[in-house]
């Protein structure tokens, strides 16, 4: 007890060091089980519960996690990722035969995080799958794959067995796009075309738009971005999807307004046929957008509450086939 009647005499947690708390302060400390501390700096050295390590690569001085230390096997720990890159890589040729199967068969698993290496059992079946031995059928070239399902040795031999005709080059992916272009006057959509061909295009100019690029022809905009199209009987429409579906009302001779509010709100209906008191909604987002399926959402509740002649159109009536007669055929005869 020092000779102050307000303080008393303690020792820090840390260093041992003497010095001296009130007596509200040190009751406070030992109600609710607090260590005594002589400064700042010591009472931040306890809490860090970081350790002094070397770099097993560069031998710089850095500090890693007590947890890290005892989970490591090693011991190894690095600086940055490169020194670990180096480290790993000199000591790739002195492991034992024993380690390399295990790394190849998954077992043993190396992180690179900044000195850590740790020791996991993968629980799995297809750990270990040996190459089988296959023949194939286009070529009769003998071959090895770990995949149950590949039946040929190359892509072409496989497009081959499956189309009848080699892969496409860069000529028959534009002539193809080209030949689209010719049969529907204007820059073809991905969904128009078969899949081989958009698949060819991505495959041999990185993406679709590219492709038509190649072809000297304009891409379309993004399907989220609205255009104004003029359709044959003069309406305009907000995408190609309305716009093929608005001239194939209009080759059909059937009159039909665009864009008419529905009872009673400000949504508009997309199609509506006045002969036949017949809405026409055509949803080409639908799946895409959460706030595109809240507004689809909104206007079927609305459609049920008034009891309206009713009937929608998705992407798969228009894509890869149009499929407007068998949609529309028992109304319109």
């Amino acid at each position: 007890m020092s000779d102050r009647t307000d303080t008393i005499g303690v020792r820090c947690h840390l260093c041992g060091k003497q010095f001296y708390k009130t007596i509200h302060r040190y009751k406070e400390s030992i109600k609710n089980g607090w260590n005594f501390y002589c400064s700042h700096r010591c009472h931040s050295k306890f809490k860090n519960k970081q350790i002094k390590s070397k770099c097993s690569q560069c031998k710089k001085e850095i500090k890693i996690k007590r947890t890290w230390y005892k989970n490591s096997v090693t011991k190894n720990f690095f600086c940055s990722k490169s020194c670990a890159a180096r480290y790993n890589n000199k000591q790739r040729g002195q492991r034992t035969l024993k380690e390399k199967e295990n790394i190849r068969q998954g077992i043993i698993s190396y992180h690179i995080r900044i000195g850590t290496y740790r020791k996991r059992k993968q629980i799995s079946s297809n750990a270990i799958r040996t190459k089988d031995k296959k023949i194939c059928p286009i070529c009769f070239k003998e071959f090895k794959s770990t995949k149950f399902s590949q039946v040929c040795c190359s892509r072409n031999c496989s497009e081959i067995l499956k189309f009848g005709s080699s892969s496409y080059t860069k000529e028959d992916v534009i002539n193809g796009i080209l030949n689209k272009y010719k049969e529907i006057s204007r820059t073809p959509q991905r969904r128009e075309c078969k899949s081989r061909l958009y698949s060819a295009a991505s495959r041999l100019f990185g993406t679709w738009n590219k492709a038509i690029r190649e072809c000297g022809l304009k891409p379309n905009s993004s399907k989220y971005q609205k255009v104004r199209l003029k359709c044959q009987d003069g309406h305009i429409s907000d995408s190609i999807s309305e716009m093929i579906v608005d001239d194939w009302f209009f080759s059909k001779q059937l009159k039909h307004n665009r864009n008419k509010k529905y009872f009673g709100s400000n949504m508009d209906c997309d199609f509506y046929f006045p002969d036949y008191d017949l809405w026409v909604e055509y949803f080409g987002l639908i799946g895409q957008s959460k706030e595109y399926d809240i507004t689809v959402k909104a206007k079927r509740k609305l459609i049920k509450k008034l009891k309206l002649n009713f009937v929608e159109l998705v992407p798969d009536d228009l894509y890869p086939s149009r499929k407007f007669e068998s949609v529309f055929g028992h109304i319109f005869n």
